[in-house]
């Protein structure tokens, strides 16, 4: 009896949200999340720059420019293209009241913390002589400040919001800051060993294992879904968006250059000195989990799980290759795979290992179809 009711009361929410789309009353909608969300690097804008007096360009203006915020939104980010297919130009199903996705983002800067953005520079990766642009307002390599948002994310969605889109949970997790341990401790070995998953998977007083880390990261999860729905609307929709494919399966990660950045910058495309071990170990020990732990919170707590996974499988990944075809890298390595040769002229152009422009494509087509889902 008690799950007759609670499908009677899903109906109604589903009838009311179709009702209100149906009248011409498209359903407010707010973007939370990190850099996956808000689009970040230069491969997944339309105005990519290249050559050194060519800049990228960023929703909030060129690299350099004082309206910099940091937080790197880009046009071809998911986010825009959904509301370019459901949105006011389009079928009129959302209304997007705010994207406040920033880059770098991590659970607590959604609901408790205000976020200094650091725009392309990772801390532990990242130095002020290093080979990616400058991202700050001032275009000084030397300081990589940039203000604090105004807001803490959650600020953006009110009781009016009935949909939200939310990607996070790899910056909680260290994802970035793992990959440079990574790199770091396979710089020596000749592409021998795992040396990064001894290092997480040990207990040591010194280091918060993966195994802990994602018991930390789904907590937290759950407590923030917990507090977007107390601030939306009651029959608001909350779709959690997981993380993409972004290392081969065993019978393609050869494809993965192995090599220390400043002997081979073309392994830069890729994961560098990380060795093959240790992809394998970031591939099944943390970002599959993490994207168990992104669905098992969604289900637990009433949202939808948007699988970005399954999408990209099995050759879409960051050392599949340039161009069209079923081998078409979605995510690009440390630095993209756009031609910057000779280095004298053009940028290096960071990726820090995200999607690209088709990566966001293929994202907003899974968005879409979930939003449809719900409404129909």
């Amino acid at each position: 009896m008690l799950g007759a009711f609670a499908a009677l009361g899903l109906v109604a929410s589903v009838s009311t949200a179709v009702a209100d789309a149906r009248r011409g009353e498209p359903l407010q909608w707010v973007v939370l999340g990190d850099s996956y969300t808000a689009g970040a690097i230069p491969a997944a804008s339309s105005k990519p720059g290249g050559r050194l007096n060519d800049p990228p360009h960023f929703r909030d203006g060129a690299v350099g420019a004082e309206t910099r915020s940091g937080c790197d939104q880009t046009d071809l980010s998911y986010p825009y293209r959904v509301d370019a297919a459901l949105g006011e130009k389009g079928e009129g199903l959302v209304k997007l009241t705010a994207n406040v996705s920033c880059g770098g983002a991590q659970i607590k800067h959604i609901q408790a913390e205000r976020q200094t953005p650091y725009g392309q520079n990772i801390p532990g990766l990242s130095k002020p002589d290093h080979l990616f642009f400058p991202t700050d307002p001032d275009a000084d390599a030397t300081s990589l400040a940039f203000p604090k948002v105004e807001r803490v994310q959650l600020d953006a969605v009110t009781g009016d919001t009935r949909l939200v889109t939310v990607g996070i949970g790899g910056n909680s997790l260290g994802f970035a800051p793992i990959i440079a341990k990574c790199m770091e401790l396979g710089a020596a070995t000749g592409d021998e060993g795992a040396p990064c998953s001894a290092h997480f998977t040990e207990a040591s007083a010194d280091v918060e294992t993966i195994t802990r880390r994602l018991e930390r990261v789904a907590a937290e999860y759950r407590v923030m879904l917990d507090q977007i729905k107390a601030k939306a609307h009651p029959e608001a929709k909350i779709l959690a968006i997981g993380y993409p494919f972004i290392i081969p399966e065993d019978d393609q990660i050869s494809r993965c250059m192995w090599g220390r950045p400043e002997e081979n910058l073309i392994s830069l495309h890729h994961f560098a000195s990380v060795t093959h071990d240790d992809l394998r170990w970031l591939r099944d020990s943390v970002l599959k989990p993490l994207n168990s732990v992104i669905a098992q919170a969604a289900a637990d707590e009433g949202a939808h799980f948007v699988d970005l996974y399954g999408l990209g499988a099995p050759g879409h990944h960051v050392c599949g290759q340039t161009g069209v075809g079923q081998d078409e890298a979605w995510v690009e390595g440390l630095i993209d795979q756009h031609v910057y040769v000779p280095v004298i002229t053009r940028w290096p152009r960071g990726a820090l290992v995200h999607p690209n422009a088709k990566g966001h494509e293929q994202a907003a087509t899974a968005v879409i179809a979930k939003i449809r889902e719900l409404l129909t």
